[in-house]
C-alpha cells in the first residue's frame, strides 16, 4: 500500500491484529502486531534502532488499561516524527482530534478496516503534510449513494470477524442482516423464510458442514417461491477465472473476492439490486 512494505498494528483485540494481516495478504505488505502498548513500543523501538523501522503504525484508540495519546508520545519519543500514525477506531474522535495530532496521530480510520482506507489514509498524509482534513477522508465510500434502507440480507458466514464486518458494512446503509453460520442453515433459512423475506443472499464458499456451492444449488433447487430469482453472491479468497466460474455454474449472480473491498461490494450490490453503478477506484 503506497510503497509501505512494513506495517506495525496495535490493538487490544488480537482478532482484529489478525484479521489486518490476513487482509494485507497479497499486497506485499508484512503486518506485525501486539495487543498492549508496553509489547507495541519495545518491538517498534527495537526494529527502528536496528533500521528496519515500520513504514507505517495503526493502533486503536481505546487501549484497555493504556491511554492511547499516551502511547502515541512514547512511540514518537521512540521513533521521531516521520512515521505516519494512524488511529483506527469506532468511536467518534473529533472531540480529541486536535489532542490527538498534537501527541502525533497523522489521520484516523474508522473501524471496520479496509486496505482502500489505507491507502487513502497514507495518500492523504503524503499530498497534506500530515494536515489533511477528516472531512476530506469519507468514512462510508462506496456506500454513500448504496441505500439499502428496507433491505434484507442473509449472509451465509463462519467466521466470526468477517460477518462483523459484513454486517457493519451493511447496517452502516442502513441493510437489515441475519447470519447462517454454515451452508445448511442457510438453506434451511432461505426454504423456510416468506416471500420477500430477504433481497439477497452473501454467500461464503468455504465453510463446515455445507459450502457455499451445494448450498446455492439447494437453494435453487429447492420449491421456495423466489427460489430462481433471489440474488446470490458468492465470497471467497480465491478470485482465480475458474472459481468465478464455478459460483457462476452453482448457480450465484455474482463473485466478490476476500478480503471484502467495500466500494466493490457497493458496486456488485448496486449492481444486482438495480442502482447504478460507480466505477471502482480500487482493485479488489
Amino acid at each position: 500500500a503506497q510503497g509501505i512494505s512494513r506495517l506495525f498494528v496495535l490493538d487490544a483485540d488480537k482478532d482484529i491484529c489478525r484479521g489486518i494481516r490476513e487482509w494485507m495478504e497479497g499486497t506485499g505488505v508484512k503486518v506485525d502486531y501486539a495487543t498492549d502498548a508496553e509489547q507495541a513500543l519495545h518491538r517498534i523501538g527495537d526494529a527502528h534502532a536496528a533500521g528496519n523501522g515500520y513504514q507505517a503504525i495503526i493502533l486503536d484508540w481505546k487501549l484497555k488499561g493504556a491511554d492511547g495519546l499516551e502511547a502515541v508520545r512514547q512511540i514518537r519519543d521512540e521513533i521521531g516524527d516521520d512515521v505516519p500514525v494512524i488511529s483506527l477506531s469506532a468511536y467518534d474522535w473529533s472531540e480529541v482530534e486536535m489532542e490527538a495530532r498534537e501527541a502525533g496521530i497523522n489521520a484516523f480510520m474508522p473501524k471496520p478496516f479496509f486496505v482502500s482506507s489505507l491507502r487513502k489514509a497514507i495518500e492523504r498524509i503524503r499530498k497534506g503534510n500530515g494536515q489533511e482534513k477528516e472531512e476530506d477522508a469519507p468514512q462510508n465510500e462506496g456506500l454513500d449513494e448504496l441505500s439499502l434502507e428496507g433491505r434484507s440480507f442473509l449472509v451465509a458466514e463462519d467466521n466470526e470477524l468477517n460477518a462483523e464486518i459484513l454486517f457493519e458494512i451493511l447496517k452502516m446503509s442502513g441493510a437489515r442482516c441475519e447470519l447462517a453460520v454454515n451452508g445448511q442453515r442457510a438453506v434451511k433459512k432461505f426454504q423456510r423464510s416468506k416471500p420477500g423475506r430477504y433481497d439477497m443472499i452473501l454467500m461464503d464458499i468455504q465453510m463446515p458442514v455445507m459450502d457455499g456451492y451445494e448450498a446455492t444449488r439447494q437453494i435453487r433447487a429447492c420449491g421456495h417461491p423466489e427460489a430462481a430469482t433471489i440474488p446470490i453472491v458468492a465470497m471467497t479468497a480465491n478470485a482465480f477465472a475458474e472459481d468465478v466460474q464455478a459460483a457462476l455454474n452453482a448457480g450465484m449472480n455474482a463473485h466478490v473476492s476476500k478480503p471484502v473491498d467495500i466500494l466493490v461490494m457497493a458496486n456488485t450490490l448496486r449492481g444486482l439490486l438495480g442502482q447504478e453503478e460507480r466505477a471502482p477506484d480500487v482493485t479488489s
